[in-house]
């Protein structure tokens, strides 16, 4: 990450994001998906986790963020900054500004948008399981174990977020 928030060079920022999109998320996990979650490389893996999430899925993801937007109450929607109903697009354009905000910005603020971004998602499948399980109940499981996985990435985030401002984030 030093090396990254130091590079002026946009291709520098470009590979980092686009990393797991050329060599595939199984790299990142061999090397970081044992650390601990709270850690660096354990936030980091999170946060492609989450990526590669969003864009093998993107129109999924986009219908289930729509969902939980409009269950949720909360300030989370805001912190994402995208619009409800959002487009396909502008997710995958904020799985690209949370992976920046990693290497060239400021890291707090990409942890929290990237825990307001699932926690919006956790409720949306929640909602859809509400909608689904008596008609489909593999697919109500399958969503309720993701709500579960994306809370917990909730929680990641915002440790990793708070250890970040206390320079504890080794």
């Amino acid at each position: 990450m030093a090396r990254a928030r130091g590079a002026a060079d946009e291709n520098v920022l470009k590979r980092l994001s686009h990393y797991t999109d050329e060599h595939g998320v199984e790299t990142i996990t061999e090397l970081w998906a044992t650390a601990s979650a709270e850690s660096l490389p354990g936030v980091l893996w999170r946060i492609y986790l989450l990526r590669s999430l969003i864009m093998a899925s993107t129109e999924e993801v986009t219908a289930l963020y729509d969902l939980g937007a409009r269950r949720l109450s909360t300030a989370d929607p805001i912190v994402t900054g995208l619009d409800t109903p959002a487009q396909v697009l502008e997710v995958q354009r904020l799985s690209e500004r949370i992976l920046r905000g990693v290497f060239h910005g400021d890291f707090h603020l990409a942890l929290m948008q990237a825990a307001a971004f699932c926690s919006i998602l956790a409720a949306g499948c929640l909602a859809h399981v509400d909608a689904i399980e008596l008609t489909d109940p593999a697919a109500a499981t399958r969503l309720t174990r993701q709500a579960g996985l994306l809370t917990d990435m909730v929680v990641v985030f915002r440790r990793g977020a708070v250890l970040w401002t206390q320079d504890a984030l080794d």
